[in-house]
């Protein structure tokens, strides 16, 4: 009896083995089969589902190993929006990182507050540099206030500006060498505090003066009037 010769492949094709490509569980098959085709032969369904497994086998070898690349080609919009905003924050704090000064609560004085006080004699309004007496609270508390007021909590904003003040002061909190907690406050911040105080001793002037008004208008129409009955 002739022996039966085995089939002859291209040169440079290896001939695949049981190794190289994982056989299906004939019972998971069966099934798809049913589910792909249940109105037709058995051996029509078996090999669609044949066909599907196959694809899903080279397209899983295929794919790429990483986690960014996987959502790249394969990510819902959603994820993908999600990965942007990620990344955006990650900017974001980056570059507080560099246009930041620190402030240590457990110091008489630190660069932030330094920085502070310079920004508001340029201002001219703090002449005794109170900013540098400064508690922590009081300092947190100025700086989510004025913080809030230059935000607007827009849809893709801030999400430091829905923060609570314990969450606020912690989103800004970093650990030192020492074991000490310090807070990164960006320049721009410190900048806005500034502002916000000069605001406050503007309207402070104001009420003050308002109150002092009669009195100064009566002085005024004193001196007027003595200086007329002299001539």
């Amino acid at each position: 009896m002739k022996k039966k010769q085995p089939l002859s492949l291209p040169p440079g094709v290896m001939k695949p083995t049981p190794e190289d490509f994982p056989r299906p569980d004939p019972m998971d098959l069966a099934k798809l089969a049913a589910m792909l085709l249940p109105d037709q032969a058995p051996k029509v369904g078996l090999e669609l589902a044949m066909r599907f497994y196959f694809e899903a086998v080279c397209l899983s070898r295929e794919l790429p190993t990483g986690f960014d690349d996987l959502l790249t080609a394969f990510g819902s919009t959603e994820r993908k929006d999600s990965r942007l905003m990620r990344e955006a924050g990650e900017i974001m704090r980056d570059r507080w990182e560099v246009n930041a000064l620190k402030f240590e609560p457990h110091t008489d004085s630190d660069d932030a507050r330094r920085y502070l006080d310079g920004q508001c004699r340029l201002l001219g309004v703090l002449k005794k540099r109170v900013s540098l007496r400064w508690s922590a609270e009081t300092f947190f508390k100025k700086l989510r206030g004025c913080y809030k007021l230059n935000s607007m909590p827009v849809a893709q904003g801030s999400a430091q500006y829905h923060l609570t003040a314990r969450k606020f002061i912690a989103s800004l909190s970093r650990a030192g060498d020492d074991g000490r907690v310090y807070y990164l406050i960006p320049c721009r911040w410190l900048a806005w505090l500034a502002e916000y105080e000069k605001r406050c001793v503007s309207k402070q002037r104001k009420k003050s003066w308002r109150k002092r008004r009669p009195e100064v208008v009566n002085r005024i129409f004193e001196k007027s009037s003595s200086g007329s009955v002299a001539e």
